[in-house]
């Protein structure tokens, strides 16, 4: 008997890691315009067979069935994410230099990053001088018809009552509160002067290929390079909620993300940039 119950659950590993195998096929096969049709329908045949059998003939107990049902199901939920066009699911590190050149480096024709300042994106040379060769490449190329809220280069930031109610929501004591007040301020400034001094330098058709917009709120972090979305959710109860980046090309979720965005901006109207000019930079020629 111990030996019969051995040798069942040496079926379920072999018969599971058959599944895993043939589902990965699949996926192959569906890509491959040669033999998709003909490959996949095949193997999902024996994929339902097997399966089937398993369910029948070699699994006997109830726990053991509804450990392959779990595990069945969590493979048609990672297919089903790539069809609604998640592609990863990574950690947000505010260190990930690679992460973030490769998205910049990436956007072509357009580009979309928020955050409570921007400030991460100028606290690294490498970073700085990218964004900067991003925006003035993005904002050269000759572009008919910019509609509203849909600019080529789009930087989204808190206003400056956005800030104050970010701290409040965070909290904490009243020093405390004016050391945050003070921090995001001066962050913020850094990235106005450093936004100004590339805009300043533009004629008047790549001046208005930016736009800035100064939101009360973000309920998430995005960015948008016409090639991949960023999405990072944000959690009111929990310590952690910059730790989770939602990486989209396409699909329901990224079409989701997108139209609440732009819902977001257009119950306000873009910065004039010409007011955020510091005393110390003038007009210059054009890059």
């Amino acid at each position: 008997m111990l030996g019969l119950q051995l040798g069942n659950k040496k079926w379920v590993f072999i018969t599971a890691a058959l599944i895993i195998i043939i589902a990965v096929l699949v996926t192959i096969f569906l890509y491959n315009q040669l033999i998709g049709a003909i490959s996949a329908g095949i193997a999902s045949s024996i994929l339902a067979t097997l399966i089937f059998w398993l369910l029948t003939d070699v699994l006997q107990k109830n726990s053991e069935r509804m450990f392959l049902s779990s595990a069945v199901e969590r493979l048609e939920n990672l297919e089903k994410s790539k069809t609604d066009g998640v592609i990863n699911i990574i950690k947000r590190e505010y260190d990930s230099n690679e992460f973030w050149i490769n998205f910049l480096n990436d956007a072509d024709k357009k580009i979309t990053i928020s955050g409570r300042t921007l400030n991460r994106w100028i606290n690294s040379k490498e970073r700085e001088d990218t964004l900067k060769k991003v925006i003035i490449k993005i904002v050269k190329e000759e572009v008919n018809n910019i509609e509203s809220f849909d600019e080529p280069v789009r930087l989204v930031i808190y206003s400056d009552d956005g800030i104050k109610d970010e701290i409040e929501r965070i909290g904490g004591n009243n020093v405390s509160k004016n050391t945050m007040s003070k921090d995001f301020l001066n962050e913020k400034m850094k990235i106005k002067n450093y936004v100004y001094n590339i805009w300043s330098k533009l004629n008047s058709k790549q001046k208005n290929r930016i736009a800035v917009y100064e939101v009360p709120i973000l309920p998430y972090l995005y960015c948008n390079n016409g090639k991949h979305c960023i999405a990072g959710p944000y959690f009111n109860n929990r310590n952690n909620k910059n730790n989770m980046l939602i990486v989209f090309s396409g699909g329901e979720y990224e079409r989701e993300y997108t139209e609440d965005f732009l819902g977001i901006l257009k119950k306000i109207h873009p910065t004039n940039l010409a007011l955020w000019a510091p005393q110390t930079i003038k007009e210059g020629a054009n890059l």
